[in-house]
C-alpha cells in the first residue's frame, strides 16, 4: 500500500444509492476546498457518454475527463457541484490500481482530490476515508473490515447526512473538524 496521499478523500458507501455521489456534491458546493478534482470509479463499462473525452487507457481500464454537466451521470454530477475537474474510470476489479497509478499522474500534486470508490481502499492509503451507510442497505458483517479502516462513518437517508459534509475540510490536506 503506497503512503498517506493527504490530498486525497476517499468516499465509498454500504451499497449502490446510499447517497456518496450527493455526500461528495455537498462537500465540493460548501467551498471545503477549492480546485477540487472529483473522479468516479466503476468496475463495470458503460456506454460513453457525449461530453466524455478519453485521456489515457489500457488493457481492462479506461480514464475519462467529464465535460458534461447536463445528464445525471455521477461526474457529471460533481461537475455542477463545483469541482474544477471531473474524471470517470472504467476498469476491471484487477486493473483498479493501474488505472488509479495513472490518474495520479493527472491530477496535480497536492491539490484537493474526491475519489468515489467501493475498490480501490485496498491499494491506496487516502488522508481520510469515508463511509455513507444507508439503513436499508446496511450488513455491517459484510462491511465488518471496511468500517475498521474507515476515518468517519457517515448515516444517510440519500438527503441529509450525520455527521454532514461540513465536517470534512481541506488544509494542505483532508481533515475532520471534530469540533462542529
Amino acid at each position: 500500500m503506497e503512503n498517506k496521499s493527504k490530498n486525497i478523500l476517499l468516499v465509498s458507501g454500504s451499497g449502490k444509492n446510499v447517497g456518496k455521489t450527493t455526500f461528495i456534491q455537498e462537500i465540493i458546493s460548501q467551498k471545503q476546498a477549492k480546485g477540487i478534482t472529483a473522479v468516479k470509479i466503476s468496475p463495470h463499462f458503460h456506454k460513453i457518454t457525449s461530453g466524455l473525452i478519453p485521456v489515457v487507457s489500457g488493457e481492462g481500464w479506461e480514464i475519462f475527463r467529464e465535460t458534461n454537466t447536463r445528464i445525471q451521470k455521477d461526474s457529471s454530477r460533481f461537475l455542477r457541484a463545483g469541482a474544477k475537474t471531473s474524471y470517470y474510470i472504467q476498469a476491471e476489479k484487477t486493473k483498479t490500481a493501474e488505472a488509479y497509478n495513472e490518474l495520479k499522474k493527472i491530477i496535480p500534486k497536492g491539490s484537493p482530490a474526491i475519489i468515489e470508490s467501493a475498490g480501490i481502499r485496498e491499494f491506496i492509503n487516502p488522508g481520510v476515508y469515508v463511509i455513507v451507510i444507508a439503513e436499508e442497505n446496511y450488513s455491517e458483517k459484510e462491511l465488518e473490515g471496511e468500517l475498521m479502516k474507515a476515518d468517519l462513518i457517515v448515516f444517510s437517508d440519500k438527503k441529509q447526512f450525520y455527521p454532514d459534509a461540513g465536517n470534512i475540510h481541506f488544509n494542505n490536506g483532508w481533515e475532520i473538524n471534530t469540533q462542529k
